[in-house]
């Protein structure tokens, strides 16, 4: 009788234990040299391995019916196309990871505007989350002082880095899997 209910205690452990959300901590970001160029540490923001680009992140995008969150980037990269980058839903597939889904090349920039897999070689994750990284042009959008003045702006850092980081999957992408069997921070 006493293993049975000690057998219980452990089965009724396991399932809270598994039905609590692990809380994992973020690395303060890094430039790809291994330098600190003043980005945001995105340790406040829980990992996310479920990220849906459709859902979560072109949101805050614009072009969507979601008024609950700011698009940072409707005015100028989904209304209008400014360098060349528009972020609207029908285009922002093709203009994020190019024809082959490994990623579009950005003119002028020495990243890939997003490198599956890889957020600190990915152009849109840097320019979001590091106001002076090498090579990145500075913060987007202009002016903006990031997610240390900005919870919302915060979540996007996260869910970007998150996205790209699980392999930049997106509806229409012929692949299903690209991340590393490896967690995301």
């Amino acid at each position: 009788m006493i293993r049975v209910l000690a057998r219980q205690r452990a089965a009724a452990l396991l399932l809270l234990a598994a039905s609590i959300p692990l809380a994992h901590a973020w690395p303060t970001t890094q430039a790809p040299d291994g330098g600190d160029p003043g980005c945001d540490s995105l340790a406040s923001e829980p990992v996310n391995y479920r990220v849906v680009f459709e859902d979560d992140i072109q949101p805050y995008l614009g072009g969507t019916f979601k008024p609950q969150v700011m698009e940072f980037c409707e005015a100028c990269h989904v209304d209008l196309s400014f360098g060349s980058m528009s972020l609207a839903p029908i285009n922002v597939t093709i203009n994020l990871l190019g024809l082959d889904g490994e990623g579009q090349p950005s003119n002028g920039y020495a990243y890939r505007r997003v490198t599956p897999g890889k957020p600190q070689q990915s152009l849109v994750f840097l320019r979001l989350n590091c106001a002076d990284a090498p090579d990145t042009g500075g913060r987007m959008p202009p002016g903006s002082l990031g997610g240390a003045e900005d919870p919302q702006y915060l979540r996007l850092e996260a869910l970007v880095h998150d996205w790209i980081k699980s392999g930049a999957i997106m509806n229409g992408s012929d692949r299903i899997f690209q991340a590393d069997f490896d967690v995301l921070r």
